[in-house]
């Protein structure tokens, strides 16, 4: 798996897009002085090849408006860039991120890459590399009584809030938060009123 620095994917996506044709225009496209200029999730997309999908869209348009996030390198069997459709994704990750109480009502990219390190798009799935320790601590920050219970626990807990074919589980100072990558109508799981109460 490559591991990207998210200020050198940024720099990636606006240099492939066509937005930036400076090194100024690089500092624009990746600083805060017009974000708009790079799509939500630039520099975080990574292929199952491991490369890294940056925004793409009609010629002459910026990043913000990409209608894809396209492999940079990876081909697929058919000889065509591998791509998802970056509304869908940005949609599915903030929503999923929201439901795990990991997100507020909002879409700032500085929200997101507090807790999110990658996206990996496989075949049939979407995984989110998430940062553990600033999910336990913003989890235990909403939820006393998470405070005093284990990694594991907490999980497990965690795992309430998610579909029958989500799963998240640890990988070293990394969590994976695995969702199908065609979403489709999904009951939540119940397991008990702790549920209920978590984070009310």
């Amino acid at each position: 798996m490559s591991h990207w620095d998210n200020h050198d994917g940024l720099r990636l996506a606006a240099r492939m897009h066509g937005t930036v044709k400076s090194e100024e225009d690089l500092t624009n496209a990746t600083g805060d002085e017009r974000p708009e200029r790079v799509a939500l999730l630039a520099g975080l997309v990574i292929d199952s090849r491991g490369g890294l999908m940056v925004p793409s869209g009609p010629a002459g348009s910026s990043a913000a408006n990409a209608r894809y996030y396209v492999s940079a390198e990876a081909l697929n069997e058919k000889g065509a860039q591998e791509r998802i459709p970056s509304s869908r994704l940005d949609t599915s990750v903030t929503a999923m991120l929201r439901r795990v109480r990991l997100l507020e009502d909002s879409r700032r990219r500085e929200d997101l890459t507090a807790v999110l390190r990658r996206v990996v798009v496989l075949d049939d799935a979407i995984i989110l590399q998430l940062d553990k320790r600033q999910c336990l601590a913003t989890w235990r920050e909403k939820e006393a009584m998470l405070q005093r219970l284990s990694t594991g626990d907490v999980l497990r807990l965690i795992g309430t809030c998610l579909a029958g074919d989500e799963e998240i589980t640890e990988a070293g100072t990394a969590l994976c938060l695995r969702m199908p990558r065609h979403t489709r109508a999904r009951k939540i799981r119940s397991r008990g009123p702790r549920n209920a109460l978590l984070f009310q």
